[in-house]
């Protein structure tokens, strides 16, 4: 018997889609692919950005504080002292500099400068290990870093050398460019701790470089300083030979004038020699600070000062009154200056008789001199006497020229600058140097970005849903002979089942013409059977049968429609009827053939077998039952056409038993929605059974295929 259809609201999930299209430009495609996938690129871009900000309020900010050091041999040229750098052009003398800057001898003299024996960013911090030692009493108690008061001196070895590595890695020194300016760089957990600590070490630096000319200086003094002792000696056993020869000549020369010279010149020799010692003991003295031994050299009009001072520093030993003890300091003081200044006197004046004592022996050996050049001299005598004095005279050449020396060194070491200068000191800076926010944030960004978009792609191609055509057969390995657009109604009360006939023109219609014609080009004309699944339910699978055969009816072709799904039947809601009976009856036994009911649907004449409720039987055995065989028979016997609805593949496997009667399967995906996963399980099902099989992309938008010409479709009439 038949029954007429009423309409009833298609099932929201079941929309169609169409042929296959050219492709899309590259552009439009990704574009599209990106709105496909936009939350799963914005909620990437969430999470990275939200984590990078995260991690940047729990990491540590630390500032950076630079300090300018120019390397500058100006002040030298300018007090005439030599200026050259021993071997090296500018170039390597400024990064010779920069080595010297980053040498632990520095570096120890900025940590005793910044007090880091002391500082909390500089304390050994003990191992969970060692508080768990300490803890259970098995290891020494921590001392709190405030307890003790230490010196860098006072350290270990092993401490000194831990904090000096520590402040190596906050320190960077650098040549800017090729100039020879050298940047200390210091980073600390606080602007104020950067700011001293580049500038301590910009100070270390130049002290040590002080420090080493002094060095260098105080040993190149002491050096001439031997040499000088050395030529004075020389110079007077000159003499004294020249003395003794002339003395020993006296007798064969006989000049009483010379040997009278002679003896005023060793007296002369002898006050001048006992005044050296005393000019000698006094500038040691001085410049070791000796008071005591100054008062004892230094005589005085106004009593003996080394008394007066032992009396002083007695009577201050003895005080205690603190008023009593402040005065006789004062006391002190001043009989040190008097005795300074006594001692500074005194130097003078012996370094005067001397100056003296040289110029009278100097005219008295003029004298000798030419007293013996009118002498009528034996020719060995002559010849001895030239070659000592000739000798005693190179000595003091290279004595005078020594002494220039010396005091050249005593005048740089008076006037000891360092080549290098602070042109800049380091202050602090409020913004902290790291972590590098904005570079952090955006490259968060821009990773999250490429991050995102590489999870679109491998959802677009590999994981996620089957957006194309083309993707569809690379993956499925089958023909895709249709590309079902979304169903967009004109009127609201058009359902998508109804398009072929309501809305002919619509792209939605179009799309199953395109299928009708791709199963006609693999299954035979006539007496033909197709069955359509899906992977998964909610491909629409339900919709295409439907809308295909009512297609094929209205073509003239005799037409069956199959509710195969016997699990889930559906297409009564379609149709808008309550199925009393059905295919699971009849497959059951409890209806025969002849008693089931086919349902006519008089606008198409489109014949139809309904499922009744949910089978309670295992449906691959009511499938490959007999009565199921006799069915089909009966149905190809009596129509051109039979299309059966048949359960996902990827579910059950009601479809595969299904196939052995089919000629031709359709297979559809719903567009960027079922996985690329289940299509090839699902096929790999299917093509075990040996029947072709076609593919339909089904839900496809208008404005991803056709772009511009999407309105085509919906200016025409219906």
């Amino acid at each position: 018997m038949s029954r007429q259809v009423r309409e009833t609201p298609s099932l929201s999930e079941n929309s169609p889609a169409e042929a296959a299209w050219p492709a899309q430009p590259d552009l439009k495609a990704t574009l599209w692919m990106l709105r496909r996938h936009r939350l799963a690129i914005m909620g990437t871009v969430v999470v990275v950005m939200c984590a990078a900000v995260l991690i940047l309020t729990q990491i540590q900010k630390m500032y950076t504080a630079s300090s300018l050091v120019v390397v500058d041999r100006r002040n030298a040229q300018m007090l005439g002292f030599e200026t050259a750098a021993d071997g090296y052009s500018g170039g390597e003398e400024v990064e010779t500099e920069v080595e010297i800057a980053q040498s632990s001898q520095v570096l120890r003299r900025a940590a005793t400068a910044l007090d880091l024996a002391n500082s909390a960013d500089f304390q050994h911090r003990p191992s969970i290990l060692d508080m768990a030692r300490s803890m259970f009493g098995f290891g020494p108690a921590e001392v709190p870093a405030s307890a003790v008061r230490k010196t860098f001196e006072s350290l270990s070895p092993e401490d000194q050398a831990r904090i000096v590595d520590s402040l190596s890695r906050m320190i960077d020194v650098r040549r800017r460019g090729l100039t020879n300016v050298i940047s200390f760089s210091a980073t600390r957990t606080s602007p104020e701790a950067a700011a001293a600590t580049a500038n301590a070490v910009a100070a270390a630096y130049l002290e040590e470089q002080i420090e080493a000319r002094l060095d260098s200086n105080g040993r190149a003094a002491a050096f001439l300083k031997d040499r000088i002792d050395a030529l004075s000696r020389d110079i007077t056993d000159g003499e004294t030979q020249i003395d003794a020869f002339i003395n020993s000549k006296l007798a064969e020369l006989g000049s009483p004038e010379a040997k009278n010279l002679l003896v005023l010149l060793g007296e002369e020799a002898k006050r001048r020699d006992a005044r050296s010692g005393t000019l000698t003991d006094l500038q040691s003295a001085y410049r070791a600070q000796n008071l005591v031994r100054l008062a004892e050299l230094v005589p005085d009009s106004g009593g003996d000062l080394a008394a007066r001072r032992k009396a002083l520093v007695d009577r201050l030993s003895g005080l205690d009154d603190q008023a009593q003890i402040a005065a006789a300091r004062g006391q002190l003081d001043a009989l040190d200056l008097q005795i300074k200044a006594a001692a500074e006197h005194q130097v003078g004046a012996l370094q005067d008789e001397i100056a003296a004592s040289n110029t009278r022996s100097a005219d008295l050996r003029r004298k000798i001199d030419s007293m013996l050049s009118d002498l009528l001299l034996p020719k060995e005598v002559s010849t001895e006497l030239f070659r000592l004095q000739r000798d005693v005279e190179t000595r003091r050449t290279s004595y005078d020229s020594t002494l220039a020396k010396l005091r050249q060194v005593e005048q740089q070491t008076n006037f000891s600058l360092p080549d290098s200068r602070v042109i800049a000191s380091a202050v602090p800076l409020g913004t902290p140097s790291w972590p590098p926010t904005k570079l952090i944030l955006g490259g968060s960004f821009f990773l999250s970005l490429c991050l995102g978009l590489g999870i679109a792609f491998l959802r677009e191609n590999y994981v996620g849903g089957i957006n194309s055509t083309e993707q569809f057969e690379a993956v499925a390995e089958i023909p895709v002979v249709a590309a079902v657009s979304r169903f967009n109604p004109r009127n609201s009360d058009v359902r998508a089942d109804q398009a072929i006939f309501r809305q002919p023109l619509s792209s939605f219609s179009e799309g199953i013409r395109r299928l009708s014609l791709g199963v006609d080009a693999i299954a035979p004309k006539t007496k033909r059977c197709v069955f359509v699944t899906s992977a998964v339910p909610g491909d629409g699978k339900t919709t295409i049968a439907l809308v295909l055969a009512r297609k094929m009816a209205m073509s003239g072709v005799s037409t069956l429609l199959i509710d195969a799904d016997l699990r889930h039947p559906s297409l009564h809601r379609f149709l808008g009827v309550k199925a009393d009976d059905g295919l699971a009856d009849l497959l059951a036994g409890s209806r025969a053939a002849e008693q089931l009911g086919i349902v006519k649907e008089p606008e198409t004449n489109l014949h139809m077998i309904l499922g009744s409720a949910a089978s309670a039987v295992a449906t691959d055995a009511l499938l490959m039952s007999p009565a199921f065989d006799d069915l089909m028979a009966l149905a190809r016997a009596n129509y051109d056409a039979i299309i059966i609805d048949t359960p996902p593949i990827g579910l059950v496997v009601d479809a595969t038993i299904i196939a052995r009667h089919a000629d031709v399967g359709i297979f559809v995906v719903r567009q960027a929605s079922t996985g690329q996963r289940d299509v090839r399980a699902a096929l790999g099902y299917l093509r075990r059974t040996g029947v072709p099989l076609v593919g339909v992309l089904n839900c496809i938008d208008d404005d991803t295929r056709f772009g511009a010409y999407a309105k085509y479709y919906s200016s025409g009439p219906g």
